[in-house]
């Protein structure tokens, strides 16, 4: 069940590591992933003027996973997982209105875009609606979400300013950009994240980019190719829950876990989510008395791997997101020093586990 009527214009890009495309693999689309997307190979983070702070190469999980970071555009891979499901099952232009669970099953009511209402009955509700999920607000309660103090926007920038191959991080006080190459279009993504300031009210495509130049003039030639494409995108939270099901409904991804975006790792991670929970769920075929055992399974297989990747999220975080300029220099520092190893350590043990 989906709001939006198809998914032609669901968001700008996203990007998926080795652990991603294999369950792509298990889909049979790991191919059409690879023409449609644009390898990542070389990480670089510099300074709010632009002055390169340091330069990470990515080739290595390419030649020791044969998948390393790879920015696929939204549309593309939505019409990738689309073709692997009968049409007559994408229920699309509902949106979630609320549930209410009985003996039998969970009954969901949801309404049309004409806001038209109805209901149906499932056994089993699967909320994968993301960091502000309305399913996990309804079954576990509101509020759940914990805000960092950190607003998101998102636009299409000039791909001549990107170089080949390259997601390139431009770090400031209170300020982070991210620039992604994208080799089958005109334009590359550009994803910029600002500290909230009391009163704070960036949200034209104009305001934005006044915010950013005047703390990032480095990003200048960025800002001004981005034009009216700006969009807010989120202010920006984390999800940690006790448990991911409660009676009927169970959580996956976002909704179930949500990280910060320093990774990349929140899609790879979902999809993990899904083929687990797919798998347990096929392990008790029709017997419904089981499916609670089966929940408990795909949660207990889950956790180890989720809480690798929230501090895998939580280390970058303390290099990206700074807010005093002190600080934001020490951070600078670091980042000059910080032995390769460390950083690729924890992402080696996460796609060398599987699933």
């Amino acid at each position: 069940m989906e709001r939006a009527c198809d998914f032609s214009e669901q968001g700008f890009a996203l990007g998926l590591w080795s652990n991603g495309r294999a369950m792509l693999q298990r889909l049979g689309v790991a191919k059409a992933f690879d023409a449609a997307g644009t390898a990542i190979r070389q990480y670089e983070t510099r300074d709010g003027h632009g002055r390169l702070l340091r330069q990470f190469p990515l080739g290595q999980f390419e030649e020791r996973f044969g998948c390393g970071y790879v920015q696929v555009e939204r549309k593309r891979l939505h019409g990738m997982l689309c073709g692997c499901a009968e049409a007559s099952r994408l229920r699309m232009g509902r949106g979630f209105v609320g549930l209410q669970q009985r003996d039998d099953g969970v009954v969901v009511r949801w309404e049309d875009t004409s806001g038209a209402a109805a209901e149906d009955r499932f056994d089993l509700v699967v909320g994968a609606d993301g960091v502000s999920s309305a399913v996990r607000a309804a079954a576990f309660g509101a509020g759940l979400e914990r805000y960092t103090g950190w607003r998101s926007w998102y636009g299409w920038v000039e791909q001549s300013l990107v170089p080949r191959g390259a997601m390139v991080e431009f770090l400031a006080a209170g300020r982070c950009a991210a620039l992604f190459d994208d080799a089958h279009g005109e334009r590359a993504l550009g994803v910029f994240f600002a500290a909230q300031e009391p009163g704070m009210a960036a949200e034209s495509p104009r305001q934005v980019r006044t915010l950013f130049a005047q703390t990032v003039p480095g990003l200048a030639a960025v800002l001004e190719s981005a034009g009216d494409t700006v969009r807010l995108g989120a202010d920006l939270a984390t999800v940690q829950l006790r448990r991911w099901a409660s009676g009927r409904v169970v959580l996956l991804g976002d909704a179930a876990h949500a990280f910060e975006p320093h990774n990349g790792l929140g899609a790879s991670m979902a999809m993990e989510d899904a083929a687990v929970l797919a798998e347990e769920l096929a392990n008790i075929g029709e017997n419904r008395n089981q499916i609670d055992g089966a929940l408990a399974a795909y949660e207990r297989r889950r956790r180890g791997r989720v809480t690798m990747a929230q501090r895998i999220s939580e280390r970058i975080r303390l290099f990206a997101f700074v807010r005093g300029a002190m600080r934001r220099r020490l951070a600078d520092r670091g980042i000059r020093i910080l032995p390769r190893g460390v950083v690729e350590r924890d992402y080696f043990r996460l796609f060398e586990g599987g699933v």
